[in-house]
């Protein structure tokens, strides 16, 4: 790859500078001896062997590891400047950086993109951490020994303990100068101390090392460590626990410059700058934004690449070579053959490398393929608007070193991890020649294989990188041609336009690079040469082709002995497998290079051997009446001459014989045979005297008489065979558009036209759509799926018969088009399928494309306007004001809530009924509703009327009535009256009528003159609803709090069956020992004998891994082979489609098995409900209640059971469905006075029948930890989402939001602190300003704890997307100041809470948080919870907005850390 820099091209990794380990500071004068200098060397040499054998600068590097590339550098190192003015000069802010396009001493002033030396400034020049070897000071011991039990000399330790200090002062002074330059770039410092081991048991130690790193202004983490001299494998693994700490400083140094540069982006973009003056290319201009944003673009790139976030990387690689692209399309920014032209097409073909690699990286050899041809490609159209054709040989040269750098690129990625995919064919199986069929099976193979490979254009998939040598090499041999050309017009002084670089294309040796490039490619073919596994012979024509090439080329350098060599061999294998048509030109050249040697013996060999292909002798005779035949026989029938003096005409092309023949008679010559014996060959040739010439050319098979067999053909040809079309008609039938949230059908009709009769069915896929929190749901015949519906049959369709099914379609989410993808599958009766050879299957595909338009069928807008009580409260001696029951209309709130329904549809629907259904609580109570008097029509002819008495306290200042002629359906008007109030106090509204005057035809009656006169009056809708001041209970904040903290295994005969179960399987069981929905899927796999692998999870911590097998975080949940199954009765149901024939838990009668769902669905929606609102009511009196309710359930329940089951003798899913929840009765019996007898006697038995069901026991754990779970029920502190959603309207208010984002952490993070910008972006939270305690915004808007913030939100929030220009809606906006409470910088969490009012009344607390997810995602979370009275408040008036809002605010983060 030495055509491009090698910076643009290398792997890049986190760069480490370590100093301190030359000779001289590993002997650092200290008081130590001698002896322990040398040890101390002799550590610092190994240390340096050790660090030069880690991570080495290469291209192909797929490893990632927490590695660096070290380079020793020398303690006082300098930095190259960030600025061309130093720090200190007042124009510091506003200079540049000495390789910036705004620098005028700059290589890139004032247009360049990237130079290689940026990439040497960040891989060679600045790391992104610097770890300093020092020498820690050691006061020498006394030369006296001394007894342990002798008074410490106090002078002595008072002079060490200075010596010290005084020497750790300086140590710390040197570390400091060192971090300061550190320091100013962001470079992470960590200093090593070396010590002997004896220092290391010193008891002072730690207090010197705390001292020097204070002083110092070491930060605490990975700055500082000790290191004694130890073996040589101690030492590697220091070495690798050293990178393992300061990998993730490394990360945070290239990440702190991504954001650096992205800032700089996103000012560049707002940037305008004037269009290019046309005609001016040589006058200096500034670079224009497509230039910065390639410059921004591949930076970013690069420090990804830094970071290992090879995703990322590729992505701004992407972003900056399509932006060259653009700016390769325009002249005005780019011209052509100017220096900024040529430094960014070297760019661009770099990031075209980079790309590829990375693609490799992944594996994903066909997207690599794919984007080299494109850029290939692009950039070629381009070069013939440059001038630049296929006629010039720079066209050629850039093509070849294309695939050059490519080939090179595939070959130093398999001499590592990449493994190119194979596409070799599959041999036929060795036949017995006894067997009846053998020949059919050959022939029957052959023709497979030959299928298979039909089509395949090696272009299109990824080969091996001796096949881009080989095209390299053809690409140079054109080049070489062309050049050839340009060099004979030179030298013939035609006119003609040269090229920049001809002068230096006279130096290039193209034989040469020709001849290296086919050598590369021919060791490359050797080594991947196919074998037949049966005739062990290998398939290497395209080797011998190369060989051939290298001949040629050799030939062509005037190298003919090795040519000869090469042509030896190849000709062997040619004339083997009679490979004709390659044999003559290699005889050809062969023959050549014969001549040229000299070779007399050998020409003469390929003469004759040329005589079989196209090569002929001519024959001259002559009649002359002479005496007689020198040489005739005794018969005078025919002549016989020897040509011996032949060497003299053997360097011609044609030889000519002169046969001169005497004769004293007229003799007729009857036939010529030429006779010709070179050692053991005997060759004979019949010469047709009558015939001049050959026609066409034609084989000898016999001399006497001559024969010949013509030869029709000169190459090999082939047939391809494929099985006829089916010939269907499809039609689809549908009424567009869909309404959300109901079925919309789909007829499917397919009729066969064709003459055969076919088996035919159905596949439908409706694709991932973009449409927000979109759930479209498919479902035909039994068959339902959310993706993707397999193999729906149609059955056998005779010629002319025709299928119809319906398919139902089923949306949820936004309005908007969905995408169906209709596959139909025909094929011919009784046909087999063999998926081992998938070409011989006779299926026609036929496929439809169908968008459906999809809309909400109704518009709901709602607004709510409140009013509070005038009334006087009740003073403190009032007994009202303490009791709890007592209604006191003094301190509520009015709540007028209105609804406009609108169709939004094409198609009219007629509403029945519109029913308020308010939650029940003991603080609300409703008081009005309009709901069920809906009038629907097609217009209206308004009057409004205010009605003033005399006792009103309001007069008006205006009319007092208004009309509307016509008021159409969805429209809205507006009255509007001026009152003035003439009263103070609590002052009642004056009466407003309003009158529909349009004319009512009913078709019974015709309207009268008095109806049309007096009209309808429209009835004023006035609804109060009370705000709710009821009380609430529990929550808990914490992480990690309530059912995380259960008991984390199964007990008992659960405990064991878990332990049956524990080795890998496809069927992974992802449970909780103690939830009766897992007990459910538990029993139906015990029952029908699958085998499973079961694992325990905790669902309250709601892990990563678990929230991907189950979004909801619920248990029980399935992994089948990579795919995710949850909800307990889907996964059972799931369990009888998979394993129909192990003991079915379902009817196989249709009738019985819809009446076993029935039953499951009664207990899902009332057994199970009424078990647990009796499990968590608290008050008796509801006890009882609720205790009724639950045996009348269960009565209704025991009267469908046939027994002892609930389907007779065998047991179903029905029992399954159950059998938990009567596992757990005893909880009720024992707590809320429930007792199995009440119910019935046959609800006994059936329970009892239950309870010792085998499958039932083994999954149930003991009672023990099951009563502490259930205790939290009976207490009605439980935090699963049962107990949440019985509960209720009575727990505490809060709203949650979680998301994955695919982005490194810290970007999320800076995101997430940067308040300013969350105008930017965010829906919900508009403006957050950081405040002191007085409200007053800080300077620096840096978030810390125990400052204010001063949020503004929008609740419901705006509509996605928002920019800083989006206006507020003012009816919406909402003022909160909140105290910061937490900025864990560690962790990543940040929390503040409300103070506008005291906490006793609202405490409300707000927390964020981020994690990192096993597949290097970033998780956020964030919940606020509502505390105290007046959470009620916000609960009734904000709960759904406020949910709103932080699900628009995580989906707005989400898209805004991934556009970056």
């Amino acid at each position: 790859m030495n055509s491009y820099p090698p910076e643009l091209l290398a792997q890049l990794a986190p760069v480490m500078f370590v100093a301190g380990l030359d000779e001289e500071s590993a002997s650092h004068p200290s008081a130590s001896t001698s002896t322990k200098s040398n040890d101390f060397a002799l550590l610092a040499s190994r240390l340096r062997e050790t660090l030069q054998a880690q991570r080495k600068v290469a291209i192909w590097q797929p490893e990632k590891t927490k590695t660096f590339q070290i380079i020793l550098a020398d303690k006082d190192i300098r930095f190259p400047p960030r600025k061309v003015v130093p720090p200190e000069d007042p124009m510091y802010s506003a200079s540049h950086s000495p390789l910036s396009p705004l620098t005028p001493t700059s290589p890139l002033h004032p247009d360049g993109l990237i130079a290689p030396i940026w990439i040497r400034k960040h891989t060679s020049l600045v790391p992104s951490v610097f770890v300093l070897f020092l020498r820690i000071y050691e006061h020498p011991p006394s030369g006296a020994t001394t007894n342990p039990l002798d008074v410490p000399d106090v002078s002595r330790e008072r002079e060490r303990e200075a010596e010290e200090r005084k020497r750790d002062m300086e140590l710390a002074a040197e570390v400091a100068q060192r971090k300061k330059g550190t320091s100013e770039r962001g470079i992470k410092l960590t200093v090593v101390l070396m010590t002997t081991r004896k220092m290391l048991d010193d008891p002072t130690l730690d207090t010197r090392l705390t001292f020097i790193r204070r002083q110092s202004g070491l930060d605490s983490r990975a700055a500082l460590f000790v290191l004694s001299p130890v073996s040589q494998s101690e030492l590697g693994e220091f070495v690798k626990s050293l990178q393992q700490a300061l990998y993730e400083p490394a990360l945070e140094y290239y990440t702190a410059h991504s954001k650096r540069v992205r800032r700089k982006r996103n000012r560049h973009s707002q940037t305008s700058y004037p269009n290019p003056i046309q005609g001016t290319t040589n006058i200096p201009r500034p670079l224009r934004p497509e230039g910065w944003t390639v410059r921004y673009e591949y930076k970013m790139a690069c420090f990804a690449e830094f970071r290992g976030e090879d995703e990322v990387a590729l992505k701004h690689y992407q972003d900056a070579h399509n932006i060259l692209v653009v700016m390769f399309g325009s002249t005005a920014i780019l011209p052509p053959r100017t220096k900024r032209w040529a430094e960014a097409k070297v760019l661009a073909d770099c990031i075209n490398l980079k790309i590829c690699k990375l693609y490799l990286y992944n594996n994903e050899h066909a997207l690599a393929l794919s984007h080299y041809n494109t850029h290939v490609r692009i950039f070629c159209d381009f070069s013939r608007g440059w001038g630049i054709g296929e006629e010039t040989y720079e066209y050629w040269s850039w093509i070849g070193r294309q695939y050059r750098v490519l080939a090179e690129l595939l070959e130093q990625g398999t001499r590592s991890t990449l493994v190119i995919p194979t596409h070799r064919p599959k041999f036929p199986p060795v036949v017995s020649q006894n067997t009846g069929g053998g020949k059919a099976l050959i022939a029957s193979t052959l023709e497979t294989e030959t299928i298979r490979s039909m089509g395949v254009n090696p272009r299109h998939a990824l080969q091996h990188s001796g096949f881009y040598y080989v095209l390299a090499a053809k690409c140079t041999e054109i080049r070489r041609e062309r050049f050839l050309a340009h060099l004979e017009m030179e030298d013939s002084q035609k006119v003609f336009a040269t090229s920049p670089g001809f002068s230096n294309e006279k130096k290039v040796d193209h034989l040469t690079i020709i001849l290296e490039l086919y050598t590369k490619a021919y060791e490359l073919f050797k080594k991947h040469t196919v074998v037949n596994p049966q005739s062990h012979t290998t398939q290497s024509r395209l080797t011998l082709w190369i060989a051939y090439r290298i001949a040629q080329t050799y030939y062509d350098s005037a190298k003919y002995d090795m040519a000869v060599r090469f042509f030896e061999r190849i000709a062997t294998i040619y004339r083997r497998e009679s490979w004709d048509s390659l044999l003559w030109p290699l005889l050809s050249t062969w023959y050549a290079c014969a001549r040229e040697l000299g070779d007399i013996e050998l020409s003469i060999k390929l003469l004759v051997e040329m005589l079989g292909h196209g090569r002929y002798f001519i024959l001259v005779f002559k009649n002359v009446n002479t005496e007689s035949l020198s040489h005739a026989d005794a018969n005078n029938a025919e002549g016989s001459h020897c040509v011996e003096d032949l060497l003299a005409i053997l360097k011609v092309d044609s030889l000519v014989f002169l046969f001169v023949l005497f004769t004293e008679d007229s003799k007729e010559i009857d036939r010529v045979v030429l006779h010709m014996e070179e050692e053991k060959w005997k060759i004979q040739i019949p010469i047709n005297l009558a015939t001049r010439q050959f026609t066409s050319p034609r084989w000898l098979t016999s001399v006497e008489p001559p024969r010949f067999l013509p030869l029709k053909r000169e190459n090999s040809s082939t047939l391809s065979v494929k099985h006829r079309s089916h010939t269907l008609e499809v039609s689809l039938s549908h009424e567009s558009p869909a309404y959300l949230d109901e079925e919309y059908p789909i007829t499917i009709g397919i009729t066969n036209i064709d003459s055969r009769p076919f088996d035919v069915v159905v596949n439908v896929l409706i694709p991932p759509t973009e449409i927000d929190d979109a759930v479209n749901t498919i479902f035909m015949d039994e068959e339902r799926s959310s993706s993707f519906i397999k193999g729906v049959p149609f059955g056998l369709l005779d010629p002319g018969a025709n299928a119809v099914k319906t398919l139902y379609l089923v949306n949820t989410g936004a309005p908007g088009d969905r995408v169906i993808d209709i596959s139909i599958q025909s094929r011919p009766q009784n046909s087999i399928v063999d998926s081992t050879e998938p070409e011989l299957d006779d299926m026609t595909e036929t496929t439809r494309l169908l968008v459906v338009p999809t809309v909400d069928p109704l518009k709901v807008v709602q607004s709510v306007s409140y009013r509070h009580g005038m009334e006087a409260w009740p003073g403190l001696g009032d007994l009202d004001t303490f009791d709890g029951d007592k209604w006191n209309p003094a301190r509520t709130s009015e709540a007028l809530v209105t609804t406009k329904i609108e169709c939004t549809g094409p198609s009219r629907l007629q509403v029945e009924s519109v029913t308020y259904e308010g939650e029940e609580h003991e603080g609300i109570r409703f008081i009005e509703s309009s709901a069920n008097d809906v009038a629907v029509s097609a217009s209206a002819n308004v009057v409004a009327h205010l009605e003033l008495e005399p006792s009103d306290g309001f007069i008006v200042a205006g009319l007092r009535s208004g009309r509307l002629p016509i008021l159409m359906p969805g429209d809205e008007e507006k009255f509007t009256w001026k009152l003035i109030p003439i009263e103070c106090g609590h002052v009642r509204i004056p009466q407003i009528k309003v009158m529909d005057k349009r004319p009512i035809f009913t078709g019974e009656t015709e309207p009268t003159a008095e109806t049309m006169t007096l009209g309808e009056t429209v009835k004023i809708v006035n609804v109060r609803l009370a705000s709710s001041m009821g009380k609430m209970t529990g929550g808990q904040l914490e992480l990690g709090s309530g059912d995380v903290n259960i008991f984390p295994h199964a007990t008992g005969p659960a405990a064991e069956l878990v332990a049956q179960h524990q080795d890998v399987q496809d069927f992974v069981f992802y449970a909780g020992w103690f939830c009766p929905f897992v007990q459910r899927v538990w029993i139906a796999l015990e029952e029908k004998g699958v085998k499973y692998q079961y694992k325990e999870v905790n669902p309250y911590k709601k892990e990563k891994h678990f929230l991907d097998i189950n979004p909801k975080g619920l248990v029980p949940a399935v992994e089948y082979k990579g795919k995710a199954i949850y909800e307990s009765l889907v996964i059972c149901e799931f369990l009888e489609d998979l394993y129909p024939t192990q003991r079915p838990l379902l009817p196989t009668e249709p009738l019985k098995r819809a009446i076993a769902r029935i039953w499951i669905d009664f207990i899902t929606k009332s057994i199970i409900p009424a078990y647990q609102r009796l499990l968590q009511a608290q008050d008796a009196g509801k006890q009882a209640e609720l205790r009724e309710e639950y045996k009348e359930a269960l009565r209704k329940y025991a009267k469908e059971v046939k027994g002892p089951y609930f389907l007779g003798e065998d047991f179903s899913l029905v029992d399954v469905a159950i059998a938990p929840w009567i596992k757990r009765d005893y909880v009720l019996e024992e707590n809320r006075g429930f007792k199995k007898e009440d119910v019935s006697e046959a609800w006994v038995r059936y329970a009892s029948a239950i309870e010792k069901r085998r499958s039932i026991v083994q999954t149930q754990s003991e009672r023990e930890h099951l009563d502490e779970i259930y205790g939290r029920y009976l207490r009605d502190e439980a935090q699963s989402e049962a107990a949440k959603a019985i509960r209720a309207g009575r727990s505490l208010f809060q709203a949650s939001a979680n998301i994955s984002i695919d982005a490194p952490l810290l970007d999320v993070w800076e995101v997430l602190l940067d308040f300013p910008a969350y105008a930017e972006w965010n829906p919900f939270v508009r403006s957050q300003v950081v405040t002191d305690v007085l409200g007053i915004p800080t300077y620096e808007q840096i978030p810390q704890e125990n400052l204010r913030l001063l949020i503004q939100a929008q609740i419901p929030p705006l509509p996605l997307p928002v920019d800083a220009n989006t206006p507020a809606n003012p009816i919406n906006t909402q003022i909160s100041f909140e105290n910061i409470t937490h900025i864990d910088t560690t962790n990543r969490r940040l929390a503040w809470r409300a103070i506008m009012l005291p906490q006793p009344l609202l405490d409300a607390e707000r927390w964020q948080a981020l994690s990192t997810t096993e597949d290097g995602k970033t998780f956020y979370e964030s919940v606020e919870i509502f505390r105290g009275p007046v959470s009620y408040v916000v609960d009734a008036l904000f709960a759904q907005g406020l949910q709103e809002g932080f699900n628009a605010q995580a989906t707005a983060l989400k898209s805004r850390v991934e556009r970056g």
